[in-house]
């Protein structure tokens, strides 16, 4: 099929070997018909890294928080030489020796096009169905590969988060913080030390958590899950894990994950105050034990973390082996949050598995916290 684009040629150096940028509009789903996605894993000439799930479903959520949101960024393609047409117009508002507007032209079926930066950008917006969304693209012309990986490097090299002050200095004294900061929270974008991460552990259908965090923006939900707790698991998760050191919507999935399978196997337990597994020190005691043997599985090839299904499977039948009974019979101790009781709740843990593995024996036979049945 032959597709033409309208735009704007930029040659920004004076080098003849720069290449020549085209910069344009287009449909993300149009676009994402026709650009070539090559990846590490799957091609020895690919540039992008793995597509991940959650990050699509992170810009889905972006979109969705607020009507008026948008990306601006563009996405950054290339063409490889001979398989793309440009035609400069003679007469434009725009011309000089380095700008001016024409059109390309090419066949996408013989067309060699690679994405070469904005993959997550790309599909989130396409797989967002509420309304088209159309994608500023920028093109690089007649480029080989060494300069499509060249191109990805600097990219993904040199952003770097802006700090807190900065956006104040740009605003000056009309920035509303507070409104911003609700904004900012529901697109899932850090703002100083508000993460938005905690709201959509509270606010999204799809976090276990919902609505029970005992903080200030749950004004309507069951005040039962200390924001402590999440916060500490969360960091024991990504500490375990060092890809998830700068992705918030992959440990946010992962971390939802691995909850929903306790959720939905202790529906008795959950959101109950009454039930040990709703306090702080058995969130973080539980939350350790389960992250280690995930790591372990995963360590040793059997799951993808970021494969969310697999783990949501790996948990629920773990968990599935402890009674529900073990968070609601009173326990022997009293229950504080630190290292001594965690550590009590993981041993019980493990003997539980233990137990169950072994014929005759009872599930809560040799437990620290529950009375002694072994006789």
């Amino acid at each position: 099929m032959i597709r033409k684009y309208e735009g704007i040629f930029v040659k920004q150096r004076d080098d003849k070997h720069s290449p020549v940028c085209f910069a344009f509009y287009a449909d993300a789903k149009e676009v994402l018909e026709w650009t070539s996605i090559k990846r590490i894993s799957e091609d020895p000439d690919g540039i992008q890294r793995i597509l991940r799930e959650s990050r699509i479903k992170a810009i889905s959520r972006f979109f969705s928080s607020c009507p008026i949101n948008i990306i601006p960024n563009n996405v950054l393609i290339a063409f490889d030489a001979g398989c793309v047409k440009s035609s400069k117009k003679k007469k434009a508002s725009i011309q000089s020796k380095k700008v001016s507007s024409g059109h390309i032209e090419f066949d996408d079926d013989d067309a060699s096009i690679s994405l070469v930066d904005g993959q997550h950008r790309l599909f989130g917006m396409a797989r967002y169905d509420d309304e088209s969304l159309p994608v500023l693209v920028v093109a690089l012309l007649e480029v080989d590969k060494l300069e499509q990986a060249f191109q990805f490097v600097v990219v993904n090299n040199k952003a770097v988060k802006v700090p807190t002050t900065d956006v104040k200095s740009i605003v000056a004294e009309n920035l509303d913080e507070e409104a911003l900061i609700d904004r900012l929270m529901g697109a899932g974008v850090n703002y100083g030390k508000h993460s938005p991460m905690l709201k959509e552990i509270n606010d999204l259908s799809s976090s276990p958590f919902m609505h029970l965090l005992d903080w200030v923006f749950n004004r309507d939900g069951n005040k039962v899950v200390s924001v402590t707790a999440i916060e500490q698991s969360i960091k024991y998760l990504r500490d375990s894990f060092s890809q998830l050191k700068d992705d918030d919507d992959s440990a946010f999935e992962l971390y939802c994950a691995i909850w929903r399978a306790v959720k939905e196997t202790y529906e008795s337990s959950w959101g109950n105050p009454e039930s040990y597994l709703m306090k702080k020190v058995s969130i973080n005691a539980f939350n350790q034990w389960l992250v280690d043997r995930i790591k372990m599985i995963y360590e040793m090839g059997f799951i993808d973390i970021f494969t969310t299904n697999q783990v949501y499977e790996q948990v629920k039948s773990t968990v599935s082996q402890i009674p529900e009974d073990f968070w609601l019979t009173e326990w022997q101790v009293k229950v504080q949050d630190n290292a001594n009781i965690r550590d009590m709740i993981k041993d019980d843990i493990s003997q539980i598995i233990q137990n169950r593995k072994r014929s005759g024996s009872r599930w809560d036979s040799d437990l620290e916290l529950l009375p002694n049945t072994s006789d």
